[in-house]
């Protein structure tokens, strides 16, 4: 169990010490008293940041904030982005939709503006995880080791966050990637895939090896998971330092790459 105090939450939040103290006082931050101290258990820290980056966006809400995060660099469909069912799906959302995602985007980017301005990682990543948490419904499995290129090669899986060779981090033993929900029972059974600790036949299964991104049927076609926030927001749910700095890095490319030309215009 780690603890921090009022500081150490205040330099990472991005408040004041204050700002922290009046949090506890509310009864908002949880804390506990110690030799004069307040300090707040790491765990509950995390989860009172979450609860004040806001409310969840829905399912519809995050996907669409995925497209206008990549509008501005054009709709190539190249692999693993948004192909023409992604983007007929765009064109029918009503204005008051798109106007919306595009602001979020806006603001989301770390070179511009919140979360990740102050470059702190934590901010943005826990940002990612409050708000992107409703885009697929997150499930951790167990599997064999030597059945893990199987379930790799499976085409019901589309390979993502550490397993993507975009984010270029070193994920040999782990398998993660999005999936529809039509699919999961059936992944579960032809690949013995176990609930995370769950002891599966043998001695070589790994704790928690299988990360998959469970997704509704309503969604337009494949994931497009070469879209920077996807990636990001999948890094972020691994609540790791190296993963979330990785995560501001992989938005920051995506800033650069769209912040030129009028909404809707492809440059």
């Amino acid at each position: 169990m780690i603890w921090l105090g009022v500081p150490d939450i205040a330099k990472s939040w991005g408040i004041s010490p204050r700002r922290v103290r009046q949090l506890i006082d509310a009864g908002s931050l949880p804390a506990t008293l110690v030799s004069g101290r307040w300090l707040v258990e790491e765990r509950e820290a995390e989860a009172a940041r979450e609860r004040r980056a806001g409310r969840p966006l829905s399912w519809r809400s995050s996907w669409a904030l995925v497209l206008a995060s990549v509008e501005r660099a054009g709709r190539t469909g190249g692999p693993g982005q948004p192909g023409n069912s992604w983007w007929t799906w765009w064109d029918g959302l009503d204005g008051t939709e798109k106007a919306r995602a595009r602001r979020r985007w806006a603001a989301v980017v770390p070179s511009r503006g919140q979360p990740g301005a102050t470059g702190v990682a934590e901010n943005t990543a826990s940002w990612l995880r409050s708000s992107l948490g409703n885009r697929a419904r997150r499930v951790v499995l167990s599997a064999i080791v030597d059945d893990l290129p199987d379930l790799r090669a499976d085409p019901r899986i589309t390979p993502s966050g550490v397993s993507s060779a975009l984010v270029g981090m070193s994920a040999g033993l782990v398998v993660e990637g999005y999936a529809p929900e039509s699919d999961v029972a059936a992944l579960r059974r032809d690949h013995l895939l176990r609930e995370e600790g769950f002891p599966a036949t043998g001695s070589r299964a790994m704790r928690g090896n299988v990360v998959l991104h469970v997704v509704t049927d309503e969604l337009p076609g494949t994931v497009p998971v070469s879209t920077e926030l996807l990636l990001a927001a999948d890094l972020a749910q691994w609540r790791g330092a190296r993963e979330d700095a990785r995560a501001v890095e992989l938005l920051r490319a995506a800033a650069d790459r769209n912040v030129a030309g009028p909404w809707g215009d492809p440059v």
